[in-house]
């Protein structure tokens, strides 16, 4: 059994009873994601004395990438570790699971530029990066997206000698200006602000070591309802390019 509200201790649990909205309690207050706004109440939620603050989901997405790519730290050998790509894909309407299949495509594209960063590693094993992208979407779905994220690269191959691979998974916050329209359609309703995934398959030529290609699944999704109660999302497949300096 979930905790009451109000209760004592330190225990996060999800309160369904608020309206339709998606809210996380503990002893200090609650907040609510609702819409393209989080609501952070302190004190008892209960109390009348309680405060309300509201706070805009592109506030919350920007200041996720600011702080990650730009404060995240350096890497091992204390020297930053940039990179600067682009990638295009096209929108698909299949579910995660789906998209390496038989995918059916829509007719809607993107174009993305992406800024990352390492922030440190595991020996030759493993690299965790930050990542800042902004996403312009074309014909069905006509917005522009902006995502904050921590990647997890694994980084050994056995023929990374003759092309050095990397397989990587993304997680953070998806903003998009307006409702996606391919999530509306599938779902009959969305919300701006929904979590963010990315599967990445990259390769480079040794003897050319900054230069990375890639693979990438992009998906938006609300988490089974964690984000404004909604219980789907959209995919994108896509290719790019990144320089790394």
């Amino acid at each position: 059994m979930l905790p009451a509200r109000g209760a004592p201790g330190g225990f996060l649990s999800t309160d369904a009873a608020m309206d339709d909205e998606r809210s996380v309690v503990c002893r200090f207050g609650y907040v609510r994601f609702f819409g393209s706004t989080i609501y952070v109440q302190s004190g008892d939620p209960l109390s009348p004395e309680r405060s309300m603050m509201r706070v805009p989901m592109r506030r919350v997405v920007l200041s996720l990438g600011v702080l990650l790519v730009f404060f995240g730290g350096g890497t091992a050998h204390g020297e930053a570790d940039w990179s600067l790509g682009f990638y295009g894909g096209r929108a698909v309407y299949d579910t995660l699971r789906e998209v390496l299949s038989d995918r059916e495509y829509a007719d809607s594209y993107a174009a993305a530029l992406l800024v990352g960063r390492e922030l440190t590693g595991y020996r030759h094993y493993l690299r965790l990066e930050a990542e800042g992208q902004l996403v312009k979407h074309f014909d069905l779905m006509n917005h522009f997206e902006v995502n904050a994220l921590v990647v997890l690269r694994w980084l050994p191959f056995p023929w990374d000698r003759y092309l050095d691979t990397s397989f990587a998974v993304g997680e953070g916050l998806s903003y998009a200006t307006r409702d996606p329209a391919i999530e509306v359609e599938k779902h009959g309703r969305t919300s701006q602000l929904l979590n963010y995934l990315l599967f990445e398959l990259a390769f480079c030529l040794p003897q050319h070591p900054r230069w990375d290609y890639f693979l990438r699944v992009h998906h938006r999704s609300g988490v089974f309802g964690l984000f404004d109660g909604v219980s789907g999302g959209s995919n994108l497949v896509g290719a790019g390019f990144r320089y790394r300096f």
